[in-house]
């Protein structure tokens, strides 16, 4: 045997292993599609209730409309003290035994009570105009079926504003004293119905200006 012979048989054989598979990997595409479950509810509790907002807001306006309408001549101060008297924006009535006598605004002694009540008078007009203006807003949201905002809350606010200013010049009347006379107030009036029904409409527009500021949803009558 020869020397190259003996050399190949005393290499170990060595066995062919299969290669190893390699791992598969796996890749899991996530998709990021948009949930629209929330959306869905939203709706669907959308269409069970509705918007009473409008409703509200110009039952209020109107009623303070109303109240400042029949507030705004009727007499603002009174006194029984000797004789009946009865001061209202626009005049001074006393009650005699020969009858009524009665003092228009224009013919007040005293000037500065004059501006005073001409500021009120004007007031009273600006809110009525306004306080309209708010009710008809009002009526067209509500036939709409759409929210206050934003052109009734500032009808609303102008009526607030304009109300109080009306009946603070009142009250800042009654308590004045004018060219050196003894105040309203010292000579025992009292406010009376005019003042009151003006301040319950001033009451009735903040609330009426507050719900404008809603959405008030309540569930819908069941057919």
């Amino acid at each position: 045997m020869s020397t190259t012979e003996q050399q190949a048989e005393a290499q170990p054989v060595v066995a062919e292993t299969p290669e190893a598979a390699a791992p598969e990997t796996t890749t899991e595409e996530k998709t990021n599609e948009p949930v629209e479950g929330g959306s869905v509810a939203a709706a669907a509790e959308d269409a069970l209730l509705t918007n009473v907002t409008p409703t509200i807001f110009t039952a209020l306006s109107f009623i303070a409309f109303v109240l400042f309408v029949i507030g705004t001549p009727l007499p603002w101060l009174r006194s029984d003290v000797t004789s009946r008297q009865q001061i209202s924006l626009w005049s001074y009535e006393v009650e005699t035994a020969s009858g009524n006598q009665v003092t228009k605004v224009a013919d007040f002694g005293c000037d500065k009570m004059k501006e005073y009540f001409r500021g009120a008078e004007a007031f009273s007009i600006i809110t009525i105009f306004v306080s309209a203006v708010t009710v008809l807003v009002g009526v067209l949201t509500r036939f709409r079926g759409t929210s206050a905002k934003p052109l009734g809350t500032v009808f609303a606010f102008l009526t607030f504003l304009s109300s109080l200013v009306c009946w603070g010049i009142g009250v800042a009347a009654y308590r004045r004293d004018f060219c050196n006379q003894p105040t309203f107030d010292q000579q025992r009036f009292r406010l009376y119905t005019g003042a009151g029904l003006f301040v319950a409409g001033w009451v009735l527009s903040a609330v009426a200006f507050a719900i404008s500021l809603k959405d008030i949803k309540v569930p819908k009558a069941l057919p």
